[in-house]
């Protein structure tokens, strides 16, 4: 025997009949048993069986059900005897086991029992409690297993499709790729371990889903490049908001030169290309982004000759290809492009410095080489370890656009154009070109009468006697500027000022027909008294 526990309750109920209620617990190390006994004799079952028994979070009916939350069972290390002593018994059933008890005497035998196995229930409640952890921790694992599991089974795009939805409604209604990017990227770490590179999801992922499942309303994509015109010096940022607002000036150029690289035109601004041959220029960020692709792919310019000029290596090749063919970004994307070069055969000519670079990846599916170019960028397989892992990488040949000296570019350029047949300016048909010209005239003149005007009338001594005869016109002060901000808040005191002094002359009688007065006056005009 390991432990015993000892309870005895003694009291007399309310009809004066005395109560001796013992209770013996014992933790053993053999299997044992429970016994009830009534009045000194066994008993051939539970004397309380039909008595509800309420203590200590314990609430329930006979003795063996007591137990029971204590572990104590048929079979268990433990043994029990609960003895019930009454002068006067009285029992429910014809068997003569379970005793009439009063409530009183229900309440001292459950607390004796509740005393006699307090430690075995704490005990027990521990050994429940360690349990449920245990099954909780259980579950977690293998909710977290299943999980990992699951991450391996997703892909990068399947998840990206999955939380895209989610992640436009939590970036707002008009937004950035980038801030788009930032809402995605979290949200899939709970379906896959696998990265997601913003290239990937901006250039390939976007648009995939965009083609299959509708356009993300307010999305756009941040300018990469700009358009720059001929003539006018207007610069467009090829961006989405900014291209779809953008209108083709008419008659303004019949070409466009796309150039890769954004840092060449300071560059190649002295030489003015695009006022010489009527020709607007893309400068842009190595490959055309989907803004400045649904430009070129518009039906005015469709009607034009677009150049593409770029570096003679693997993605200056594939931007001539890509801006050209029909790709997966954009699939009715098909517009005709003269590739000026830089070729490999014309670096060569041209006697450039080329430079050497590692080559990681394969070669793009579609790109069409020549000899001399699959030679460079085919180039010479290396054995290279990155990480413990060993690679085979190549090591390559190209020459960059920046390898001309300026000079050099600017004639490059128009060697090129020259060579397709670029050499006549523009000028439009008959019938615009009359048109424009009667505008033009009828604005020249315009300007020479008012000029005329201007030389016979003294508007500066008009204004003044205009203001002698009103001194209160414009009585504008803070308090009515305030005034003007509750129904917009987004004016400025500039422009409230010019809205009230706009609204304080039109609401001045006669001072209209005082300035014609006044005009008539100083040109020695007589005036009609019905004006």
């Amino acid at each position: 025997m390991y432990d015993f526990w000892y309870k005895t309750a003694n009291l007399t109920d309310d009809d004066g009949v005395p109560w001796v209620i013992e209770v013996a617990v014992a933790d053993i190390a053999e299997p044992g048993r429970t016994w009830c006994a009534c009045n000194h004799s066994p008993s051939l079952d539970d004397p309380l069986g039909r008595t509800w028994l309420e203590s200590s979070g314990v609430y329930t009916e006979g003795v063996k059900s007591f137990l029971a939350h204590a572990d104590i069972k048929p079979h268990s290390h433990h043994a029990v005897a609960v003895h019930v002593i009454c002068a006067a018994t009285q029992f429910v059933d014809k068997g003569k086991v379970a005793l009439v008890v009063p409530p009183a005497v229900a309440q001292a035998a459950a607390k004796a029992l509740a005393a006699a196995t307090k430690v075995l229930r704490q005990e027990a409640e521990q050994r429940r409690k360690d349990a449920r952890k245990a099954e909780q921790a259980e579950r977690r694992r293998r909710e977290a297993a299943a999980r990992e599991e699951q991450k391996k089974e997703w892909t990068v795009k399947a998840a990206v499709f999955a939380v895209m939805l989610d992640a436009k409604a939590a970036a707002g209604v008009i937004v950035a790729i980038r801030t788009l990017f930032y809402k995605v990227r979290p949200r899939i770490q709970k379906l896959t371990d696998k990265p997601l590179g913003y290239d990937n999801f901006s250039q390939k992922l976007v648009p995939e889903f965009q083609r299959l499942y509708g356009k993300l309303t307010g999305l756009y994509y941040e300018a990469r490049g700009k358009l720059y015109h001929p003539h006018d010096g207007k610069v467009t940022p090829l961006g989405t908001r900014e291209v779809e607002d953008y209108e083709l000036p008419p008659w303004q150029f019949d070409k466009v030169l796309f150039v890769e690289k954004e840092g060449l035109e300071a560059q190649l601004a002295p030489y003015q290309l695009g006022q010489k041959y009527d020709m607007a220029i893309i400068y842009s960020k190595g490959y055309a982004v989907e803004a400045c692709r649904n430009l070129l792919a518009r039906t005015e310019f469709r009607e034009m000759t677009i150049f593409v000029l770029h570096d003679a290596d693997i993605d200056g090749y594939n931007i001539a290809r890509t801006l050209a063919e029909e790709t997966a970004r954009m699939p009715e994307h098909n517009i005709e492009v003269i590739d000026l070069g830089l070729t490999v055969p014309q670096a060569i000519s041209e006697e450039l410095e080329t430079e050497g670079f590692t080559r990681k990846k394969k070669l793009p599916k579609g790109l069409v080489l020549d000899g001399q170019a699959k030679t460079w960028f085919t180039g010479k397989p290396m054995v290279v370890t990155e990480d413990g892992e060993t690679k085979v990488q190549y090591s390559c040949t190209r020459c960059e656009l920046n390898a001309f000296s300026s000079d050099g570019l600017a004639a490059f350029i128009e060697a090129g154009l020259q060579r397709h047949g670029v050499t006549a300016k523009l000028v439009p048909p008959p019938e615009v070109l009359t048109e424009h010209v009667q505008t033009v005239r009828d604005e020249a003149l315009t300007e020479m009468v008012w000029a005329e005007i201007a030389d016979m009338v003294d508007v500066d001594a008009l204004v003044r006697r205009l203001v002698a005869d009103h001194p209160d016109l414009a009585n504008i002060d803070e308090a009515r500027i305030r005034d003007t901000f509750t129904d917009d808040p987004t004016r400025s005191w500039r422009s409230s000022a010019q809205h009230l002094v706009n609204e304080d002359i039109d609401a001045t009688d006669g001072i209209a027909e005082a300035a014609r007065a006044q005009i008539a006056e100083q040109l020695g005009t007589p005036q009609d008294p019905e004006e």
